[in-house]
């Protein structure tokens, strides 16, 4: 979970400034995406098979509208809250203790065995 910008959310809201929280968030994406990469690579290396999912930029074309249905490959909502990163908020996305909402979520999912985490409460 990579953070956006906690302050950059009102500005936005208030139609003051929609070009810095969109900055943040490409930022933010590209960020999440490189990490989940690179720790894939370093399982590759490890021996192990992965696949990264790029943070919120991948979407399932065997849909009827193809990439316009804007289906993920998988979900990073829900592998994050699994994962204890953070919990689902009312309004369905990961809230996290440090940043909120306001985050970008990459993925690896790998058959590495790896401990796992309870998700938090």
């Amino acid at each position: 979970a990579v953070p956006i910008g906690q302050s950059l959310i009102d500005p936005y809201f208030a139609k003051k400034d929609h070009l810095q929280l969109e900055k943040a968030t490409y930022t933010a994406y590209t960020i999440a995406s490189g990490i989940s990469l690179e720790l894939g690579t370093y399982l590759k290396m490890k021996g192990y098979d992965f696949a990264a999912g790029t943070a919120n930029r991948h979407y399932r074309m065997d849909t009827e509208n193809g990439i316009s249905d804007m289906y993920p490959t998988i979900s990073h909502r829900y592998l994050a809250v699994r994962s204890g990163v953070g919990h689902f908020g009312l309004s369905g996305n990961v809230l996290t203790s440090q940043a909120g909402a306001a985050v970008a979520l990459g993925t690896v999912v790998t058959n590495a065995e790896l401990v796992p985490t309870d998700p938090l409460p």
